[in-house]
């Protein structure tokens, strides 16, 4: 459903990241009041056109959608526990987990509010960019309403579903169990290759081959998943072992401690122990999911 030209949007919280969906919002004609509990962040904000309040309470009754950008959600309990919120539409992008959520979800609407969560990846210099994403999660009816404007901040947002925590649970897989897990295992062995005299610029010369096989895989592996079948043409498992294990004798032969490496070794042998070695890789998966025996 579209929405009214100018908005009157509430900005809770203008650091880094809430300075720049304060930005953005203005760019793009809407009407912006913004809060910080340092008075003076709220400053570059108020030079774009923003008015500035004195209170949380202030900046919410100016406005019919309030975005809240806290460095808890903690503090979302602090500043929106007595407020009242009939008929107001919030969005949290604060950091947190699932249940957090939830309970923020509960607070907020017994304040009179309807409330969707998200979990915004990227930085903020990305904000109001046709490419960043946002995940959004809860009231189907208020993402309906304000679809339009937050696909401003952010062109490639997606609602995920109406469980409050369920932008969360997609943050915690893509951002810390994917994107901080994947960037870490490249650090080490970037550090494994300088460690044996290869320069940073030959491994950086395949980071675009690496990522276009990368995806392959996982579009391979999700399409496994979604069908049960883990059986491949191409490659076995215990291949895939015997290469993790050739590159954990290299990086414990030189003195690393092969952190990563290591506990893909150990989830691969854990496969294999239980079955799975003559299918694909993606079989990892059926030792990784919740309620899989741990056989060590």
């Amino acid at each position: 459903m579209s929405e009214p030209t100018a908005t009157k949007v509430a900005v809770i919280g203008t650091g880094l990241m809430g300075s720049a969906i304060a930005k953005v919002l203005l760019e793009r004609g809407h009407v912006v009041s913004v809060w910080n509990r340092t008075a003076d962040r709220t400053d570059a904000a108020v030079r774009l056109g923003a008015s500035a309040t004195g209170t949380v309470a202030e900046a919410v009754e100016a406005s019919d959608l309030v975005i809240v950008v806290l460095g808890s959600i903690a503090h979302v309990h602090e500043y929106f526990a007595d407020l009242d919120l009939t008929g107001k539409d919030v969005v949290s992008v604060v950091s947190g987990s699932p249940s957090a959520v939830g309970e923020l979800d509960v607070m907020l609407r017994g304040r009179g509010a309807a409330f969707i969560d998200g979990a915004i990846q990227g930085f903020p210099d990305a904000i109001g960019s046709a490419e960043i994403k946002t995940f959004y999660s809860g009231d189907p009816q208020m993402w309906n309403r304000r679809e339009d404007l937050l696909r401003q901040l952010g062109g490639a947002s997606v609602f995920v579903g109406e469980a409050a925590g369920a932008a969360k649970t997609m943050n915690s897989a893509w951002v810390a169990g994917f994107f901080c897990t994947a960037i870490s295992g490249f650090h080490e062995v970037m550090a494994f290759a300088q460690s044996q005299g290869i320069d940073a610029g030959a491994m950086e010369d395949s980071i675009d081959y690496a990522l276009t096989m990368l995806g392959a895989s996982m579009r391979s592996s999700a399409e496994a998943i979604r069908s049960g079948r883990f059986e491949s043409t191409q490659a076995e498992l215990v291949a895939f072992l015997e290469g993790v294990n050739g590159a954990h004798e290299a990086m414990t032969g030189a003195g690393m401690p092969a952190d990563f490496v290591s506990t893909t070794k150990r989830t691969l042998e854990r496969a294999v122990r239980q079955g799975h070695g003559k299918q694909g890789i993606a079989a990892q998966y059926l030792v990784l999911n919740a309620g899989q025996p741990n056989d060590q």
